[in-house]
């Protein structure tokens, strides 16, 4: 552990005592402006205000009747409150305690800053610790050049932590596509699927993968198939409404018509009945434009569920032929073939969606002969 000197704590005392002695405009209203004075003149003065420890800025002229005094800082403070704030920045760039940079990110903060700051700022209190720092970083950056890399905090060669940030990496993929798959986000899922980096990974966990694309694009397929159904019954029930809306219309015009020839437009009671027939005339136009509004929704629905379909279906075999082919040394025979993996479930899945009225029937008689065999 390093150890603060009494000579360190001075001089650390020294430059806060510079950094608060920036140029200061203290108004008559009390206001208390700092920053650097621009021009001081019989009118005014004009001051670069910083508020905010400096990450706002502000260029303010200020009449010299609302000013009751102003302080300029020394060269020196000026210097020591600049190397200050250049020093509060530096605290943007740490290592990473836990993986490793490029070569790259070593020299430009080395160079492009820490060594940057030392040439601007070559009295600075902090020049110590800056020096740690760059002597910090070129000791990890010898090590990325000796073809190490950092995991997880701990130092190993470039291709095993490679490998390791790869499993990390499809381990996340994989659980983000399990959470859009129960989420019915089957696209998404998809998309993340097919996005991930095979390259380093293990046979079983690109085998993973595969088995959840399929799943994605089964369980996608199921939920279109099923959408189809009650689509079109909601179809046929708006066509049904739509057939009633425009008799319902038709009645309320006739009786806006036979209301008009029948009443007096210039007695009270004449003009209530025209404006009540007019109104169920505009309620009934209302109701047929809902319906129609309605059923064509339904119908652009039905669309693009069968063009997504017709897509989906068309990418199916391609999908499950591509199950990728995992052996061990205990299931592969010595010269022989690699033995397919047999997708048991996949398979029972697919002949069960294609033979639904097969299998329901097969289902009602198993339960009759269970329930008479028991009786």
């Amino acid at each position: 552990m390093k150890k603060t000197t009494l000579a360190g704590m001075l001089v650390g005392l020294t430059v806060w005592a510079g950094v608060a002695a920036a140029d200061k405009v203290i108004l008559k209203d009390g206001t208390v402006l700092e920053g650097d004075v621009v021009t001081e003149n019989a009118a005014g003065v004009t001051i670069n205000a910083e508020f905010a420890n400096g990450s706002i800025k502000q260029t303010r002229t200020v009449p010299k009747a609302e000013i009751a005094s102003v302080t300029r800082s020394t060269p020196e403070e000026k210097e020591a409150h600049a190397a200050q704030r250049a020093y509060a920045e530096l605290g943007k760039y740490r290592l990473d305690p836990q993986s490793s940079f490029a070569v790259e990110q070593y020299d430009r903060v080395i160079n492009d800053v820490f060594r940057k700051f030392l040439s601007q700022h070559p009295h600075s209190a902090h020049q110590a610790d800056v020096e740690q720092k760059i002597a910090d970083w070129q000791t990890e950056r010898d090590q990325v050049v000796a073809g190490k890399a950092k995991f997880k905090g701990e130092w190993m060669p470039a291709n095993e932590a490679a490998n390791l940030v790869a499993y990390d990496q499809a381990e996340q993929t994989l659980q983000r596509a399990r959470t859009l798959i129960a989420q019915q986000k089957f696209q998404q899922a998809i998309t993340e699927l097919n996005a991930m980096h095979t390259t380093g990974l293990s046979p079983q966990t690109v085998v993973t993968r595969q088995r959840m694309v399929q799943e994605a694009y089964g369980a996608w397929l199921a939920a279109l198939e099923s959408r189809l159904p009650l689509l079109n019954q909601e179809k046929n029930y708006l066509e049904t409404r739509l057939a009633d809306n425009v008799e319902t219309l038709h009645r309320a015009q006739s009786n806006l018509d036979r209301t008009r020839r029948q009443s007096d437009p210039q007695q009270v009671s004449g003009r209530a009945m025209i404006r009540q027939a007019e109104s169920a005339v505009q309620s009934a136009q209302n109701e047929m434009q809902r319906t129609e509004g309605l059923l064509n929704r339904n119908r652009e629905e039905q669309t693009q569920i069968q063009q997504q379909l017709t897509t989906l279906r068309s990418q199916v075999p391609g999908v499950f032929s591509a199950a990728p082919v995992v052996a061990t040394a205990t299931e592969t025979p010595a010269g022989g073939p690699v033995p397919e993996p047999v997708d048991v479930l996949t398979n029972m899945w697919r002949w069960v969606r294609e033979n639904w009225m097969l299998a329901a029937g097969g289902g009602v008689i198993a339960i009759f002969l269970l329930n008479r065999l028991f009786r």
